[in-house]
């Protein structure tokens, strides 16, 4: 999810079924958001349920924008996302999914900040709480 001209937040879901991203949606984005997707069919449901004060979608087989409607922020976030899995990191695991969600979230708000965020990063590397070891490598707790 990304507010128009504002801020991202990438936030891992189990799949795109209207059961789970529905309140996912519901949770983080304000009853009076014109919320814009594009043409998924989940997205065409939670749409029809009338949750937020408009929607908009976009249906990119036949065009990727039309004026403002558009998803090109949030697509070029998620390409961040996948640029860093598959040049940097290589393998993620759903384990840590979420952290990686919240890191790239972080760099993509504070694109602009370069320096600052380079200083925010050395302060939480040597002031915040460690993740130790056998945490980051204990196997996956299912949620019961």
């Amino acid at each position: 999810m990304v507010e128009r001209g504002g801020r991202l937040r990438l936030i891992h879901v189990k799949d795109a079924t209207g059961d789970i991203t529905g309140p996912v949606l519901e949770r983080n984005i304000a009853k009076d958001a014109l919320l814009q997707t594009d043409a998924h069919s989940t997205f065409e449901i939670i749409g029809s349920k009338g949750m937020f004060a408009g929607h908009r979608m976009i249906n990119h087989s036949r065009s990727y924008a039309t004026g403002d409607n558009h998803t090109q922020y949030v697509e070029s976030a998620f390409s961040l996302l996948k640029r860093g899995v598959y040049g940097t990191f290589h393998k993620v695991s759903i384990k840590h999914l979420q952290r990686y969600c919240n890191e790239f979230s972080y760099r993509f708000n504070r694109r602009e900040m370069q320096l600052e965020m380079f200083d925010e990063t050395l302060r939480h590397l040597t002031q915040d709480h460690v993740l130790p070891y056998e945490v980051l490598t204990a196997p996956l707790q299912e949620a019961v």
